[in-house]
């Protein structure tokens, strides 16, 4: 046993010779020059120090994204606090409740500073008692047909308000939006 390598292993002294590029040009990167040094990767050709580089990058970046959890779908909401809308937001309340951590949503009193801003910010100008915006849009197509969350829920509040949606077409836009995340 040799004290500089108490476990038996003994390195020979290898002679490093390059190949030399003239005498035969096509070979000068087929081989790698150290051999005997780096036997992981004796014999190892270009192309596959090429492929084992684009593995080991999609390992880097798919692995990452398939284990991090999507960012939450963002959803808005501006709303009149009035005594006739306050059975709709209980029912979005308690939908939008129901998706946990895959959804972010923001609730904006049309009559207050925060409120007034976020009209401001989204260009809401008229006396609207209720929009609904998901990842950013109030009009989502859902299983097929286009729909707009404005106003109240068809069938309920001042039929001068009534938009044309259901609390089943907001459930199903969210969950398409939840789904795509």
């Amino acid at each position: 046993m040799n004290k500089l390598f108490p476990y038996g292993l003994l390195l020979r002294q290898v002679k490093v010779v390059m190949p030399d590029p003239g005498s035969n040009p096509g070979q000068a990167l087929i081989r790698h020059p150290v051999q005997f040094w780096i036997p992981a990767f004796a014999g190892m050709t270009t192309l596959r120090y090429i492929i084992a580089g684009v593995i080991m990058v999609l390992f880097l970046l798919v692995i990452p994204a398939a284990v991090l959890p999507a960012a939450p779908v963002s959803v808005e909401i501006l709303y009149m606090n009035h005594g006739p809308l306050q059975s709709t937001l209980k029912q979005i309340r308690e939908l939008c409740g129901g998706y946990g951590k895959t959804l972010s949503v923001s609730w904006y009193d049309f009559e207050s500073t925060e409120g007034e801003k976020f009209m401001a910010k989204k260009g809401i100008h008229e006396h609207t008692p209720l929009v609904i915006w998901i990842a950013g849009k109030t009009t989502v197509n859902v299983n097929g047909k286009e729909i707009q969350f404005v106003g109240f829920p068809t069938g309920s509040g001042p039929p001068s308000f009534q938009g044309k949606w259901t609390p089943d077409d907001l459930r199903g836009a969210l969950d398409q939006a939840a789904g795509e995340k």
